[in-house]
């Protein structure tokens, strides 16, 4: 081609073109299209496509009806899960606190299906050893082709509690270690080897929380809580890649038995994103088996891709400011009843 062209005329017109800048900017400009359109097909694919059929992809060995366990089975994020896995078939284990909201989270269930078996199993996760969960657990879904884990019971602190550094007590934040962690990995530990061996092909949803990435003021052992159930969550999808599915599931705020919007009602950027239960655990239902790590809603989804564009300064001066004046009215308020008293 040298030859045909004059000897250097090819590596001239090379270099012509290596140094003009309109033309490495055209260039650089077109990738960045290039990129920028797939980053957000790939996005809308993986937030919008339609899940698995859970009934199909998590059978039984055995050919028999699916069980699922609920964690937090009675009311919230878990009764939400409850009722879609019983519309679509499964047989449930609700286990929660003993009380007789629990027994009607199960009449909830077994209306939405009555082909389906209900049973529950009262357990306080706070006061129970990891010994306890697990030999209660473990006999509870000995018979049972357990297939599905939502291992989702949790505790926060009320908005209301907030309280600085200064004001920590270690004794009043045990429950959500007690919680969030021991019983949480002790659920896993009883459950998951019976899904191995009931399941051709097993899930598991994990709920930590978007503070597990992010962190959240005021609520440090909250937020350590759920970093462990994500840190958890990962090493258990390595672990178990191809024979169970696990997903932890890290939604911003919603409608729970944990947090009422109504405590929100003066930041309206978190009014914006606080979700309903039921849209939560249908989009942690939906990305099980696809991904990793998910956000739960629609809204949650995108909320944290804006949130990746915000400098993290300027959210954690913004949640710190809001989190720390109901801190201070919080303190004013318990210093006004010991003055009373």
């Amino acid at each position: 081609v040298r030859e045909q062209c004059g000897g250097n005329l090819v590596d001239s017109m090379a270099l012509s073109l290596s140094l003009d800048p309109t033309t490495l900017l055209s260039y650089a400009g077109a990738f960045f299209l290039a990129r920028t359109a797939y980053s957000i097909g790939s996005w809308c694919y993986t937030v919008l496509a339609p899940g698995h059929d859970l009934v199909q992809r998590y059978k039984t060995k055995s050919g028999a009806r699916a069980w699922a366990v609920v964690t937090g089975g009675s009311h919230g994020l878990g009764l939400a899960y409850a009722k879609i896995l019983a519309q679509k078939g499964f047989n449930l284990l609700l286990v929660a606190l003993p009380e007789n909201i629990l027994e009607g989270a199960a009449q909830t269930c077994k209306s939405l299906n009555k082909d389906i078996t209900v049973q529950t199993l009262g357990l306080d996760f706070n006061t129970a050893t990891s010994g306890q969960i697990i030999t209660a657990l473990q006999a509870a879904v000995k018979e049972l082709d357990v297939t599905l884990l939502i291992n989702n019971a949790g505790i926060a602190p009320a908005v209301g509690s907030l309280v600085q550094w200064d004001d920590f007590n270690l004794a009043s934040n045990q429950a959500g270690i007690n919680i969030n962690v021991q019983a949480f990995t002790a659920v896993a530990t009883a459950v998951i080897p019976r899904i191995s061996a009931a399941a051709v092909r097993g899930g598991v949803i994990n709920t930590s929380s978007a503070s597990a990435d992010k962190g959240l003021a005021l609520c440090p052992v909250y937020a350590g809580s759920k970093g462990y159930n994500r840190s958890f969550s990962l090493s258990l999808s390595v672990e178990f890649a191809g024979s169970i599915d696990v997903l932890a599931l890290k939604p911003y705020f919603f409608c729970s038995g944990i947090v009422n919007k109504d405590e929100f009602n003066t930041n309206k950027l978190v009014n914006f994103i606080v979700e309903s239960a039921d849209n939560v655990a249908a989009g942690g239902l939906r990305a099980l088996g696809r991904r990793l790590e998910a956000n739960g809603s629609f809204w949650h989804e995108l909320g944290n891709v804006l949130v990746d564009f915000i400098p993290w300064t300027v959210i954690t001066w913004q949640t710190r400011k809001d989190l720390v004046v109901r801190a201070e009215k919080e303190r004013a308020a318990r210093a006004a009843v010991r003055k009373t008293d």
